[in-house]
Order: C-alpha cells, then sequence, then structure tokens
C-alpha cells in the first residue's frame, strides 16, 4: 500500500506489474519532468487508485491495462499540457471509475474491453473524446456523469451488449 506519499519533481510518479490488491490513495504526484506520466501499472486485478491527485505533462495521469475488478474513485486528475488521457485502464473487466474529477485531457477515461465495468459520477473537461469503452463483453454502467468540451463524442459504448445509459 502507498498512502500519504507526494511525488516531485521525478521523471515519472509510480510504476508496478502483477500487484493485486494494491492500493494508492491520498498522494499527490506533480511538477513531473517535461513527458512524466502518473502512475503506471500493468497486470494487477483489485488494485484501488483513490483519493489521489496527479498533475503531469505526460501521456496519462492513470495508466492500469489489465486490471480487472479495480476501483478508480474520487481522483483529481490534470495532464498540464492538454493531451493524453486521464484515466487508461483496458481490458479491466468489473472494475468501477467513480467521481474523479479529469481536466486538460484529450480524453477522460479509455476502458476499451472492460466489461460489466461502472462509470458513476465523474466529471471530465476534454478536448477530444469524454468516456470510452468499446467490444466489451457484458453490460456497462454509466450514470451521472458530467462531460464538458469534447469535439468528437461524450460517451462511446460500441459492441458493449445490455448496458445502461442515463443522466
Amino acid at each position: 500500500e502507498i498512502s500519504y506519499s507526494k511525488i516531485l519533481y521525478a521523471t515519472d510518479g509510480i510504476n508496478g506489474a502483477n500487484t493485486t490488491g494494491m492500493k494508492i490513495t491520498h498522494c499527490v504526484i506533480d511538477q513531473m519532468q517535461i513527458s512524466g506520466n502518473g502512475i503506471f501499472f500493468t497486470g494487477s486485478s483489485r488494485v484501488n487508485f483513490s483519493h489521489n491527485r496527479i498533475f503531469v505533462p505526460g501521456n496519462f495521469c492513470i495508466y492500469a491495462s489489465n486490471a480487472p475488478d479495480s476501483r478508480f474513485e474520487w481522483n483529481r486528475l490534470i495532464i498540464t499540457t492538454n493531451s493524453g488521457t486521464g484515466i487508461q485502464s483496458e481490458y479491466s473487466d468489473r472494475s468501477v471509475f467513480s467521481y474523479n474529477k479529469i481536466t486538460g485531457v484529450s480524453s477522460g477515461i479509455i476502458a476499451n474491453y472492460s466489461g460489466q465495468a461502472e462509470f458513476v459520477g465523474d466529471t471530465i473537461e476534454c478536448f477530444v473524446n469524454g468516456i470510452h469503452d468499446q467490444s466489451s463483453s457484458g453490460s456497462l454502467t454509466v450514470r451521472y456523469n458530467s462531460i464538458v468540451g469534447f469535439r468528437d463524442w461524450g460517451i462511446l459504448c460500441y459492441d458493449s451488449p445490455n448496458s445502461v445509459l442515463s443522466h
């Protein structure tokens, strides 16, 4: 578990792989080098990213590929170069993305191939895309999100049968 840590002036924030059950909570990642990213995890299930503040100039704030049953909640995410992605978590079935505030990004949340994922109460200010989850087996739940500033689409969910989108 990593909690209540402040990471400043580094090349990148926190990196990991195959860390089932890892929790990263109440951390601040800020003032990274010119292409610095926030959190990068692969192959890690049941990971909890919550109550973090991540301000980076790189390509993503949180990247967690192949992270089923994970939670991304109450994070404040900003990409300072007005590009990149707030949260990218593909192949992450049954994951929850809730109450994140994401700004300064091209794309807010990308969670392709993440069946039964939930997107609830996220606030996203983006330049291109808001929430994107395609080709997910099983239903998606997308409720009570606020997405503004997008050029292409706010929510894109296709090839995702039985999904519920509301408000």
